[in-house]
């Protein structure tokens, strides 16, 4: 992979210790072509440093030829995306695989890896959902992530969002109901849109809600470095980038202070364990927007550290906007003297 040698010095700067290869479908890439991609990282030998590395697959690709060989390489934990276990709802939505094919793809990988998570996605219209959390349970899955369907413009669902929009209160229901089943089988939900039994937490995807830094490499991928995000070429531009011996990031932006207190509140409070917060974060205007959360019981204080209640999350991209109109007039810059 030419676009690492680029990087070679941020792993002498940086402890990157979870690799993730996603995006697309990963598990059709050729099983000679990822072998390839190994032996470029073990080239700068950085491999032995990954404590977790995920792969995501679509179950019709599960094979066990491929989990064995994916085991093989040093992949220690795969991500599956079932979406559902009802095969109207995969057919609406669609999925290649129907409901056998699922289970059979979640039973395949359970013979290779312990460490493995479902991602399921609710709020479809017809969907039993005390059904599809029945079949999580069933897995034995450790982890699963649970995510609100969300109708991409350009899409058939899209085009027929009168039949698939749901109303607010009841997708706050149906997220309710997912997080009481989580607690009451053992699964600590410690993000957002994330369930794992202790000790199965996705260790990469904290890495990005810590704001602790990342290399994306790939076309398209994104990373961050240095306060700095940035975002890779398409396909054709990004091969030609490399050809040139140039790195092909596409766009680049350096974070400003309101960019950084955006997301540390932005990113924090999608975690149970919430952020730290400091006495100037409560100044001005949007220590008023803080407090309002706390009245509200959106949040909790707790010590040095605020916390997202069960209802905050349902309400926080609504948080993060009203936090973003406050910061917006305030001059961040820290006083001299």
């Amino acid at each position: 992979m030419k676009e690492l040698s680029f990087y070679e010095d941020w792993f002498k700067i940086y402890d990157f210790n979870t690799l993730y290869i996603g995006g697309g479908t990963p598990s059709l890439f050729s099983l000679k072509g990822l072998e390839t991609l190994f032996k470029n990282f073990n080239q700068y030998k950085i491999i032995s440093s990954f404590d977790e590395i995920t792969l995501e697959v679509n179950p019709e690709s599960v094979s066990d030829e491929k989990m064995d060989f994916y085991r093989s390489l040093g992949i220690n934990r795969i991500s599956i995306g079932i979406q559902s276990f009802d095969s109207k709802i995969l057919k609406m939505l669609g999925r290649l695989a129907d409901r056998e094919k699922n289970l059979k793809a979640v039973e395949t990988v359970q013979k290779y890896f312990k460490n493995f998570s479902i991602d399921l996605i609710y709020g479809i219209p017809g969907q039993d959902l005390n059904q599809e959390l029945e079949m999580i349970e069933n897995t034995a899955s450790p982890h699963f992530s649970a995510y609100c369907l969300t109708l991409a413009p350009d899409t058939p669902l899209y085009r027929e969002k009168s039949k698939y929009q749901q109303d607010d209160n009841l997708l706050n229901q149906l997220f309710e109901t997912i997080h009481n089943f989580s607690e009451s089988k053992g699964f600590s939900h410690y993000e957002i849109s994330n369930y794992g039994f202790p000790g199965f937490e996705s260790a990469h995807n904290l890495h990005y809600w810590k704001r602790n830094p990342y290399l994306g490499l790939g076309a398209g991928a994104s990373g961050f470095l240095d306060d700095f995000r940035y975002k890779n070429q398409n396909l054709e531009n990004y091969q030609n980038s490399l050809n040139q011996k140039k790195i092909p990031i596409l766009e680049k932006e350096k974070l400003d202070l309101k960019d950084v207190f955006i997301e540390r509140f932005m990113l924090g409070l999608r975690m149970k364990e919430g952020l730290p917060v400091f006495s100037s974060d409560f100044e001005s205007g949007k220590g008023k927007v803080i407090q309002d959360w706390i009245e509200k019981k959106r949040v909790k204080k707790k010590e040095t550290k605020l916390l997202p209640t069960l209802k905050g999350w349902e309400v926080l991209d609504y948080m993060t906007q009203s936090l973003y109109n406050e910061i917006e007039k305030e001059d961040l810059t820290p006083k001299k003297g």
